[in-house]
């Protein structure tokens, strides 16, 4: 039988229009999410080592505290950049891997980020971190394989051992300066350290 195009029929017609749309709508909504979902696991199975990054405020200044979690043993990389300090950024990234170099929390043969990916992660430039990173190299702390990566060089117990000394000279020379903005004299200061050895 023919379809009777009757003023009744034409309303009805018209009145199924807003649900069919509607209806449109939430299928176009659908799989919006879920390609919002696949990437979103895309990311985090691309970043499976970048883990608990956190924005913290310490001492009055803008810090970042960036967590590394390394695939293949539980190693914790925190970076901590305080752009309101006197030292330059590439200064604080190897001071940081240094100690924890010799802290024994990276190990040898571990993969450090990329500098890509550090310089992202850390929202700085990526000069900066080849700097640091060239800097551990030339030190001996690292060892960068072209087309793999950087990583943690075999531990060197005489170059730790002059890091740690460089450090004790360091903090000796800061109490000396500031002994001496207090107007102590320098025998002074010099008892003062032979009764601290003595204990």
């Amino acid at each position: 039988p023919e379809l009777e195009l009757s003023p009744s029929n034409i309303n009805l017609a018209i009145s199924y229009i807003p649900f069919c749309l509607l209806k449109f709508i939430y299928i176009l909504l659908f799989v919006y999410l879920l390609i919002c979902y696949q990437i979103a696991m895309t990311d985090i199975v691309n970043s499976k080592k970048f883990l608990d990054k956190q924005y913290i405020t310490l001492d009055n200044s803008y810090q970042l505290l960036y967590t590394v979690i390394h695939q293949r043993r539980l190693t914790v990389l925190k970076i901590i950049i305080n752009s309101s300090l006197m030292v330059p950024i590439y200064e604080q990234i190897v001071d940081q891997i240094k100690l924890l170099i010799r802290n024994g929390e990276l190990k040898a043969n571990d993969n450090l980020p990329s500098v890509r990916t550090l310089s992202k992660e850390l929202k700085i430039s990526a000069l900066t971190v080849k700097k640091a990173y060239d800097n551990l190299e030339s030190e001996g702390f690292t060892t960068t394989v072209h087309g793999k990566g950087t990583y943690v060089s075999a531990i060197n117990t005489e170059l730790l051992l002059e890091e740690q000394k460089k450090e004790v000279e360091t903090s000796l020379e800061m109490a000396i300066q500031k002994g001496r903005s207090y107007g102590i004299s320098d025998e002074d200061i010099r008892s003062l350290f032979e009764l601290i050895l003595e204990g």
